[in-house]
């Protein structure tokens, strides 16, 4: 009768055997995938990856910034301008004095050639001789000349120096403050 008993049981102990031998499996799986859990807990928790700030935090430090360098542009614009100022006035003064040369020189040669047709036409009424006066002109012509020149060039020179000028304050970013600086700041543009 033993027999008879044991062998319906047969497939069902067989069934459980093979039920608790995966379940020991699976619990082997799942103890070691939770392993490192523990540690990416306190991991996370002590090195905080992401941090979340709300709107209004936000807001004020962009507001803090702004109201840190608008002061310091303001500055810096305000230094620009006053050596922009400096340097048109430096360069109407040399461009005046530039033309008072040049009213000077037309004069000299004028009278040059006024001297040159009376000494041509043989009638120098001058002490001394004509050749002396002739040089004496044309030496002082030639200095008028090289300060001409002198004056030209710097001329040009400060015309490029307002240039370079220009071309810092568009580098440093001076230039585009409109858009950025909103909300109370004063807009600038050049």
């Amino acid at each position: 009768m033993s027999e008879s008993t044991h062998s319906p049981l047969s497939p069902a102990l067989y069934s459980l055997s093979s039920s608790v031998n995966l379940m020991s499996q699976t619990l082997s799986s799942l103890t070691t995938a939770t392993a490192d859990f523990p540690r990416l807990g306190k991991v996370l928790q002590v090195h905080r990856p992401f941090y979340m700030i709300s709107e209004n935090e936000l807001v004020a430090a962009q507001n803090s910034i702004l109201n840190s360098l608008i002061p310091e542009f303001e500055t810096l614009i305000r230094r620009v301008e006053n050596e922009v100022q400096k340097m048109d006035k430096r360069e109407q003064n040399l461009r005046s004095r530039e033309e008072l040369l040049q009213g000077r020189i037309d004069a000299a040669r004028k009278k040059l050639d006024g001297q040159n047709m009376r000494l041509s036409g043989g009638r120098s009424r001058r002490s001394g001789t004509p050749g002396q006066s002739q040089k004496d002109l044309k030496e002082r012509l030639r200095r008028v000349r090289e300060k001409k020149i002198r004056m030209e060039y710097q001329v040009q020179r400060l015309e490029m120096q307002l240039e370079q000028k220009k071309r810092e304050l568009r580098k440093s970013g001076v230039h585009g403050l409109k858009g950025g600086l909103s909300g109370g700041a004063m807009d600038y543009e050049y």
